[in-house]
């Protein structure tokens, strides 16, 4: 009789989890596609990545090498082919060298907004603030004084890697609408920082000897050499694999 028993209880358990398999079954095999198909969307995006970081590589590197040579023209057209990557450090660094160019034939307008779309695409802060720096640069001479104080201050803060060259433009902003005592202030600053690069504080005690000698219509040279930053290059495809490496 405890034979009998256990017999039915054994197909009653079996029953049970046939009809269990049967409700789990369809969800089990859904999840196991969409993890599937996540799969292949990842390693395709990646696949995509890294095709278009070694083609951007490419262009970049053939547009610094036509630039060299000077052929500006087919410098720009690799920049703008090293732009279309899925790779936000390529994207940005291109863009600032078409700024640069176009900033070089006298196409200001133009050159500040290749700056302002690299500050937007730029993946970390260094390469951001440089190409917000190239930007006010270019609109040293023309833009007011509220305009270049709303570009400049936020990375003539100590936390921003060109903190002192945006600190030198601010002065030299200031200078130029007539506001000493603020560009004294700003001076003060990079001729006292510790960490202000050898050559903007001997730039900064230049101008504070012009400002006391009231030279300051002198004072031309020195902007246009505060506007030399160079462009930070690249990192190689396979390092920038980083959060924040392609958007």
């Amino acid at each position: 009789m405890v034979d009998v028993f256990e017999e039915v209880d054994e197909r009653l358990r079996s029953d049970h989890y046939a009809r269990l398999a049967q409700r789990v079954l369809p969800w089990a095999l859904a999840f196991a596609a969409i993890v599937a198909a996540v799969t292949a969307a990842a390693w395709g995006y990646q696949s995509y990545r890294d095709h278009g970081a070694q083609q951007a590589s490419q262009a970049y590197a053939d547009g610094e090498q036509a630039l060299a040579q000077g052929d500006t023209k087919t410098a720009f057209s690799k920049f703008a082919q090293a732009e279309k990557a899925p790779v936000a450090i390529y994207r940005s660094l291109a863009q600032m060298q078409e700024g640069a160019i176009r900033l070089n034939a006298g196409d200001t307008a133009q050159a500040v907004s290749y700056f302002d779309a690299a500050a937007k695409d730029a993946p970390d802060q260094a390469i951001g603030d440089a190409a917000r720096l190239k930007s006010a640069l270019a609109l040293l001479d023309t833009a007011s004084l509220a305009d270049l104080e709303a570009r400049l201050t936020p990375i003539a803060a100590p936390t921003s890697p060109v903190h002192a060259l945006a600190r030198e433009a601010l002065a030299m902003a200031r200078l130029k609408a007539g506001k000493v005592d603020e560009a004294k202030s700003d001076l003060r600053l990079l001729v006292n920082g510790l960490d202000t690069p050898d050559d903007v504080r001997q730039r900064a005690q230049a101008v504070q000897v012009l400002v006391e000698d009231g030279s300051i219509s002198s004072l031309a040279p020195t902007v246009k050499a505060a506007t030399a930053l160079p462009i930070p290059p690249p990192s190689p495809p396979q390092q920038m694999q980083g959060p924040g490496a392609g958007q």
